[in-house]
């Protein structure tokens, strides 16, 4: 009976136990490298369905004029589109681990108020022609930047491995799109 009352009066984080925040501060580099892994070994389009329903996101049709195969999932209206290349190497999955990134803020609160919807391209499928959705571009190294249609920042290196990709900077980059949205 002592022993729970010492517990129960401590703070948690003295526990080893951690809260989720919400918002931008639910984007860690810990779920970034873990998504990057899960994407690049595959199936990727299963591996981010999976992790976005872990959000409560659900299938939907494609928004707007999208490849036939492309992968989306959403809640509420839609209003906000984000979609990411196929991740065939760890430099573009990163575009796609930033959108798991962003899904998980959007869960903890701190989301469009009238919800969103995330897609993955198909493997092959070309990058123009988007429609009225925000492309997520490899988000591996180099500044963040946006224009127009598309987030982005140094290309692809596809010989880059995952373990030469910084992480934390990677964390920023994302926190920098979901403050833009």
């Amino acid at each position: 009976m002592l022993f729970g009352l010492l517990v129960s009066a401590c703070p948690v984080e003295t526990l080893g136990v951690e809260l989720p925040s919400g918002g931008v501060d639910a984007i860690s580099h810990e779920d970034l490298r873990r998504d990057v892994r899960l994407l690049v070994e595959g199936p990727a389009a299963q591996r981010f369905s999976e992790r976005l329903g872990q959000m409560q996101m659900l299938p939907v049709a494609l928004p707007v004029a999208l490849p036939v195969g492309t992968t989306c999932l959403g809640r509420g209206d839609g209003s906000t589109v984000l979609v990411a290349p196929w991740p065939s190497d760890p430099d573009t999955a990163t575009a796609a681990a930033a959108l798991i990134s962003v899904a998980k803020a959007w869960d903890l609160g701190g989301g469009p108020a009238h919800g969103a919807i995330l897609c993955l391209l198909p493997d092959g499928a070309s990058l123009q022609g988007t429609g009225g959705a925000l492309l997520v571009g490899p988000l591996a190294s180099g500044p963040a930047v946006r224009e127009g249609a598309s987030f982005h920042s140094d290309p692809a290196d596809p010989a880059r491995p995952a373990g030469r990709i910084v992480y934390t900077e990677l964390q920023e980059r994302v926190k920098a799109l979901f403050r833009g949205l």
